[in-house]
């Protein structure tokens, strides 16, 4: 048959080409190997399209666990019931979701706001040590083992902030070594004190708009396990195809085995402005009437990267099990998706200032 191409824009370059379409059956399973997390956000009205980007890693806000301690740090008591509502839906969900745990930071904040102990009191580190603890009971009654837990240490720290970042996942290491410590960065530096914090956590997580081949490489190369992560700025709603649909197929590239999308529509900032801050920039919003949602083209992008992943996923599983007679042609295959990896990112080089 033929089909007709023009221009989005105006309509010109019309012109028909002849294609010839075989279709071929193809199960395109849930990503499994990648934690795709949901960070913060009204999950109410998202949950269809948080599920349709394959989520399988859901946020527990620290600061929803009411807690208190005495004089000496011991805990008197703890509140897991505004955050166990939420898990229930979620396990109910996803059975094998892992947990990311905001809020290493914002247990310290309290701390330090309500009892007035500093990070350097040892009463912090015995009631920051119980908090954890009491975390990982919690979970237990979910059936959902350490392993599956991360923590967020710091959010996005600049070198001042590396001593407490390094501390705080010691003391979680301390009270439960399965627990993955992770944080948000903001760009991936070299020196010694940034090697520093990189070591004493399990995953770090750049930004996606500063990842390139080379600082990933580093990384991977200090043992770790890494996460990318999306964060507000006008490029990615400008260019949401480079930017979207195409950081999973960085990840895949580079081995990266985690993403999460920070723009969810998050309620509990006081009502919405548009095209103010991370609200200007969501994957979809609630529906005027409360019914449903109106999606983005930054959901759209997502979802077809999503969707590409799997493909490139089926057919790596494909190719792994050539019958005999036949390698020549799946050698052909293979660097059919080698080409395609490096065509599909120079759409969108990872370089600090492309996006914005």
């Amino acid at each position: 048959g033929k089909i007709t191409i023009a221009s989005l824009l105006d309509g010109a370059n019309r012109q028909e080409i002849a294609v010839k379409l075989k279709v071929l059956s193809l199960a395109l399973l849930p990503i499994k190997n990648v934690d795709i997390a949901e960070c913060f956000g009204h999950k109410e009205y998202a949950w269809d399209a948080m599920m349709a980007l394959g989520v399988n890693t859901f946020d527990i806000n620290l600061s929803w666990v009411d807690a208190d301690f005495d004089e000496e740090g011991n805990l008197k008591r703890i509140d897991f019931a505004r955050v166990n509502r939420e898990i229930t839906r979620e396990l109910a969900a996803v059975p094998d979701a892992r947990f990311l745990c905001f809020g290493g930071q914002g247990i310290v904040t309290i701390l330090q706001g309500r009892y007035g102990w500093k990070d350097t009191d040892p009463r912090t580190e015995k009631a920051f040590k119980a908090w954890i603890k009491a975390l990982v009971e919690n979970m237990k009654g979910f059936k959902v083992e350490p392993s599956r837990l991360i923590i967020e240490t710091y959010d996005e720290p600049g070198e001042g902030d590396y001593p407490l970042g390094i501390k705080e996942s010691r003391w979680i290491h301390a009270v439960e070594p399965r627990i993955q410590t992770q944080y948000y960065w903001t760009g991936i530096p070299r020196d010694e004190a940034a090697k520093g914090l990189v070591l004493a956590h399990d995953i770090p997580s750049p930004a996606v708009s500063v990842c390139n081949e080379a600082d990933v490489m580093y990384l991977k190369g200090l043992g770790k396990k890494l996460w990318v992560y999306d964060c507000a700025a006008d490029g990615e709603t400008l260019h949401p195809i480079a930017y979207y649909r195409l950081m999973p197929w960085m990840c895949r590239k580079y081995g990266i085995q985690g993403w999460g999308q920070f723009m969810w529509f998050n309620s509990g900032h006081g009502g919405y402005k548009a095209w103010e801050g991370v609200e200007g920039q969501c994957m979809v919003y609630p529906a005027l009437d409360d019914e449903g949602m109106v999606i983005s083209r930054r959901f759209l992008g997502m979802r077809a990267g999503t969707e590409d992943y799997q493909v490139l996923d089926a057919l790596e599983r494909v190719m792994a099990q050539c019958p005999a007679g036949k390698e020549p042609e799946s050698a052909k295959a293979k660097a059919f998706i080698a080409q395609a990896y490096e065509q599909a990112l120079q759409i969108s080089p990872r370089e600090r200032g492309y996006q914005t």
